[in-house]
């Protein structure tokens, strides 16, 4: 990939849109000079030690839609509990075909804007469904949903009701 082509678009456009990620979420990062692999170690301060463990790559991040809008985006709302599995916590949101379930250290980030954050699920060209952070109509970020063992959750959270439904009962 040619740089410096990007480079030139980019300050022709007076403008820089770029996302760090992990593998699981990308975050819209702003006011930062073109990032490489050794200059994303720098901002993070990773030690010399610490880089041996990293993975630092510049990709494409292939079939998601990174528009600030897309017409088959279906607006999902946050559910006001959280799941512990595993020792995960997973913040559940009512999606389109069901349940999305979200890591919340992925959230965090948006913990000083939760108030203007949105969240919309979109679906990758294969039809996975991914989550989409906003602060009004601009995109903050990409999240995968956590692949969660329908069964196990759906059996756990069974005996919990059984057991909150008891408890209502003897005060009943």
């Amino acid at each position: 990939m040619k740089q410096v082509m990007i480079l030139n678009h980019c300050d022709s456009n007076g403008t820089v849109t770029q996302y760090i990620g992990d593998g699981v979420a990308l975050y819209n990062v702003y006011d930062l000079p073109l990032l490489d692999e050794e200059s994303v170690l720098s901002i993070f301060d990773v030690s010399e030690k610490q880089r041996e463990s990293w993975n630092t790559r510049c990709v494409e991040p292939d079939g998601f839609h990174l528009e600030d809008t897309d017409t088959s985006e279906y607006f999902i709302e946050e559910m006001g509990v959280s799941v512990v599995l595993n020792g995960t916590t997973l913040k559940p949101f009512r999606a389109k075909d069901g349940v999305l379930f979200v890591n919340s250290k992925y959230l965090a980030p948006f913990l000083d804007v939760r108030d203007i954050v949105q969240f919309f699920e979109r679906r990758l060209d294969n039809g996975q469904p991914y989550v989409v952070a906003k602060a009004g109509f601009m995109m903050q970020a990409v999240i995968m949903p956590f692949q969660v063992q329908e069964t196990s959750l759906v059996q756990e959270l069974h005996k919990l009701v059984q057991l909150i439904d008891g408890r209502m009962e003897e005060k009943a």
